[in-house]
């Protein structure tokens, strides 16, 4: 089955997937599929421009908030041998510019925004694809943020946990293993 199918229930195919791109910090050979769209929060899936994107056993989500993640979490999952489809969720539109907006604190709405989206994204993968799947979480935003990401999937599905570091050999470490990690 192929992510794009999965997660276009609510999926348009972006109009300009190279500016898009150059945007994320990839190379053009890939395009970007808007997934889920809120008020100030979206989600993309990234795969192979003109190549269909298989669903993979291993998914990445990257939370953009505070910084762009997208790059270096590709090139991380590269290193790693880590054969992952890729799904992006940000506070900015793409196609605008790509400027992260900060989530306002005084606006839970902003913030549950992401929540739900992540939480569909998983639900939405897991239904189509059976839960044996291993999702791989970067979050590139406040710690309240990840708190609340943790909440809507407890420790429902195998997820590894990273934290980007400056000073580390490949800018992430692998910190928490769901559900062994907490039982």
């Amino acid at each position: 089955m192929d992510i794009f199918e999965v997660l276009n229930q609510w999926g348009e195919l972006a109009e300009n997937a190279k500016t898009i791109l150059t945007l994320l910090g990839m190379t053009t050979s890939y395009v970007a599929v808007l997934a889920d769209h809120g008020k100030k929060v979206w989600t993309y899936v990234i795969g192979q421009k003109d190549k269909p994107e298989p669903l993979k056993s291993h998914v990445a989500f990257v939370v953009e908030i505070t910084r762009p993640a997208v790059a270096s979490v590709k090139q991380y999952l590269d290193e790693q041998n880590i054969d992952a489809n890729l799904v992006v969720i940000r506070s900015g539109k793409l196609e605008e510019g790509g400027e992260l907006q900060p989530l306002k604190d005084d606006d839970p709405a902003e913030w549950g925004e992401v929540v739900k989206s992540f939480r569909r994204q998983v639900e939405a993968i897991v239904q189509k694809g059976g839960a044996a799947r291993e999702f791989h979480v970067f979050i590139s935003g406040p710690a309240a943020l990840a708190f609340g990401l943790g909440s809507v999937v407890g420790t429902l599905y195998r997820m590894r946990v990273y934290n980007w570091t400056r000073g580390g050999e490949t800018g992430y470490l692998p910190v928490v293993r769901l559900p062994e990690d907490v039982k």
